[in-house]
């Protein structure tokens, strides 16, 4: 029986374009060293500001604490400009779904590699509200990476969404992401991964990493037969 469903935001539950990648990128490469896309892509959906001191040293300067908090605080204000200026959306059918899973007594959260002020203005744009155990909120609980000791792939921020849910069992979770980096930390935790398709990695990509399925979108999760005795509660 499925009791938790915790989704990554962007590429995941949230189309924003890919800008946070394109912004990651341009803050490393601002400090004057370049990285291949086969060096970036394992670095996307993680904690950003641990994916900037790695992407700085694969780019082989030497990452002092003073360069990866320029880049880090640039990467902060250039991503919420961004955001500004082409606010994210939520995939269409994602608030469907998110009201269908709690509505069939499933719970619903939120793990990502931002850090609370980032993903706290983000889920405000959104009109998004979290309230454990509210059947009017969006989600259940939010784990975001400066919340733990390390982000993905380390399985932390899947089993605080499970400790803040009181979800007891790992075999009850279902963990989905855009990336590498999310299928290796559902595996990490011990719950089932599903990766999607709208995102920062291709199908192949995804497929290398332990995972239940693979899907073109979020909101196809709801069809999965795992939930099909859940639809009379919706």
């Amino acid at each position: 029986m499925v009791e938790l469903v915790a989704f990554d935001i962007a590429g995941t539950v949230v189309d924003e374009g890919g800008i946070v990648y394109e912004v990651l990128r341009e803050s490393v490469e601002r400090a004057g060293v370049t990285v291949t896309e086969e060096q970036f892509l394992p670095w996307t959906g993680m904690e950003k500001r641990t994916a900037i001191a790695h992407l700085l040293r694969l780019g082989r300067a030497v990452p002092t604490e003073a360069m990866v908090d320029d880049a880090f605080a640039w990467f902060t204000r250039e991503l919420d400009r961004r955001y500004r200026e082409s606010p994210p959306q939520p995939f269409p059918g994602v608030e469907e779904l998110f009201t269908n899973l709690r509505a069939g007594g499933v719970k619903v959260a939120l793990t990502t590699g931002f850090t609370r002020d980032v993903t706290d203005a983000l889920l405000a744009g959104l009109g998004w509200t979290v309230g454990d155990g509210d059947p009017d909120a969006t989600l259940d609980a939010v784990c975001t990476g400066d919340e733990v000791a390390a982000s993905r792939p380390y399985p932390y921020m899947i089993h605080t969404v499970m400790q803040r849910t009181g979800t007891e069992s790992v075999s009850g979770v279902i963990a989905v992401g855009d990336t590498r980096a999310d299928l290796d930390a559902a595996h990490n935790a011990g719950v089932t991964g599903v990766g999607v398709t709208t995102g920062a990695c291709a199908r192949t990509d995804l497929a290398a990493r332990p995972h239940r399925s693979i899907l073109d979108a979020a909101v196809e999760l709801w069809a999965d037969p795992v939930f099909e005795n859940y639809a009379d509660a919706v």
